[in-house]
């Protein structure tokens, strides 16, 4: 289900709006003779005539590109997560071309969308927008300024439509373009290259410690919560063996199976290496932020909790199975800039989340946030704290410390 309940785009014959989530989805046109429903099941009054939007041709034309693809554009669309607007003004003005070109590879589709410009008038759009997606594939990435050849296309069409966002294809640009053997040989024969997969061959995460074969794991994976899970995991390692930090031996991950044992290895031995006893009798700086109290229907106390010691951080690690205790010494070091809240809201599941300021805008930003295990969080959670920044943001500084009034659950 798309979390947009109305799209809304200029075409020449007025405005089209489409409803995702209605079923069967429903497409209307408005002009000024008023509110047309073109999807499904449009009949024409007596002596009403409309023209297809972006073409010169018959209201029958269009009547028989909507029937016949509106719903599989609806559907497709919705599985990508950004550029959704975007895609539909191009699937919607293009035809069956951009529809069938969705369908052969998502990634394509996704630059194009990208690359068009929103603001041009829609006969120059249309115009364009025919023009490329009738070009070869290999000269629709020389188009886009992405090296261009069969071999690439072929590794484009592995990228799924939900990890085909535009930064996601800058890192496979940028993999393509440095041209490392190994990291070719990789896309070929990966079943999958999800973003995942682009993030550790990008060189973000020791890549000398990364081999093929774990690479070509987490191909292989389907689940968006494991794929998460196991991002959390490699930036965890990341994170304790950096310099100038405590030296750890270093596994190279041959195997994904074999992340959570490396893992949770080199964070006993972090811990360990920073005496553990020590992390329990830290006592941090004051929050940036003051907690939020809120009342549940069963009288039970909500909110979101400032973490003010290394004993309450060990505990919330517990309590949450994760691994935010590792984080002790570096709220001690960063004095107010980097700190750690527990987010516990009625009906939904806890948070752990790390909050961070911008040395450019001095904001307070999410820096992390994840529930138990690693999971990912409900996007309610997430949505109420970005709300709560966003408000605490809106306050004058020197506020005194202490519980403020929450934004709405």
């Amino acid at each position: 289900m798309s979390f947009i309940g109305e799209y809304r785009f200029e075409c020449n014959e007025g405005r089209l709006i489409l409803h995702p989530n209605l079923c069967p989805v429903r497409c209307f046109l408005s002009n000024e003779s008023g509110l047309v429903q073109l999807c499904p099941n449009y009949d024409p009054e007596d002596g009403q005539h409309l023209l297809p939007f972006g073409y010169r041709r018959t209201m029958d034309w269009l009547q028989d590109i909507l029937n016949s693809y509106a719903g599989r554009i609806l559907e497709a669309v919705s599985i990508f997560r950004e550029n959704k607007a975007s895609l539909l003004k191009l699937c919607f003005n293009a035809g069956k071309q951009a529809v069938e070109l969705m369908d052969d590879c998502p990634a394509l589709i996704s630059l194009i969308a990208a690359r068009l410009d929103p603001i041009e008038s829609i006969h120059e759009y249309t115009d364009q927008a025919r023009y490329i997606v009738q070009l070869k594939r290999e000269h629709i990435l020389s188009y886009c300024s992405y090296p261009s050849s069969r071999s690439t296309i072929k590794m484009m069409r592995k990228i799924p439509a939900s990890d085909s966002g535009l930064a996601h294809l800058e890192l496979f640009r940028k993999i393509i373009v440095e041209g490392k053997c190994w990291k070719i040989k990789v896309l070929q024969h990966a079943d999958r290259i999800n973003w995942l997969v682009l993030h550790l061959l990008s060189g973000g995460h020791f890549e000398s410690h990364i081999r093929p074969s774990f690479v070509l794991d987490v191909g292989r994976v389907t689940d968006p919560d494991e794929l998460f899970e196991a991002y959390q995991q490699i930036s965890e390692i990341q994170r304790i063996v950096t310099p100038p930090r405590i030296r750890l031996k270093i596994p190279c991950l041959m195997k994904l199976q074999d992340l959570g044992r490396n893992h949770d290895r080199l964070v006993a031995e972090y811990m360990e290496a920073r005496k553990f006893d020590e992390i329990l009798e830290l006592e941090f700086p004051e929050p940036p932020l003051p907690g939020v109290e809120i009342s549940g229907e069963d009288n039970g106390s909500y909110g979101i909790f400032p973490l003010a010691n290394g004993r309450a951080l060990r505990d919330e690690g517990l309590r949450m199975n994760h691994c935010i205790a590792t984080y002790a010494y570096d709220i001690v070091l960063e004095n107010g800039l980097l700190y750690a809240y527990h987010v516990d809201l009625p009906s939904k599941p806890p948070a752990t989340v790390l909050i961070r300021r911008n040395p450019c805008s001095w904001t307070l930003e999410v820096h992390e946030i994840r529930g138990f295990h690693n999971a990912p969080v409900n996007p309610d959670v997430e949505f109420y704290v970005n709300e709560w920044l966003a408000k605490q943001g809106a306050i004058k500084s020197g506020k005194d410390q202490g519980y403020t009034e929450a934004p709405s659950c």
